[in-house]
């Protein structure tokens, strides 16, 4: 189950497997044990995880799919450079973010 979702979201970052390991600090190795079907680490999981913005859960096949149609975990990052980039957040971290949000609106009602 890991392998073709890691493939899935390779393909659909216009990533290959190697390469996006070695980005990460990951050996060839290791993406050759999990083409075999090995489950890669805690460790690794959470860093392919955090790269492609999906849970661990998705990645090890306990969590379905994230929804392309829920637009509203879609959001644009403006860097000071101009440079722009589109990220999904994961459930998790929208919970977070919402938090954050509703923090910061509750302190300016405040004032």
């Amino acid at each position: 189950m890991f392998w073709e979702r890691f493939i899935k979201l390779c393909n659909e970052h216009n990533t290959k497997p190697n390469p996006l390991a070695k980005s990460l600090n990951i050996s060839s190795g290791a993406v050759t044990k999990w083409k075999s079907g090995a489950m890669p680490n805690d460790t690794t999981l959470y860093k392919i995880a955090e790269h492609f913005n999906v849970s661990i859960g998705y990645l090890k096949g306990e969590e379905n799919p994230p929804s392309d149609s829920d637009s509203s975990r879609e959001f644009v990052i403006y860097h000071r450079d101009g440079k722009t980039k589109r990220i999904k957040f994961t459930p998790e971290q929208l919970k977070i973010f919402q938090a954050l949000v509703d923090s910061a609106n509750s302190e300016d009602t405040d004032n």
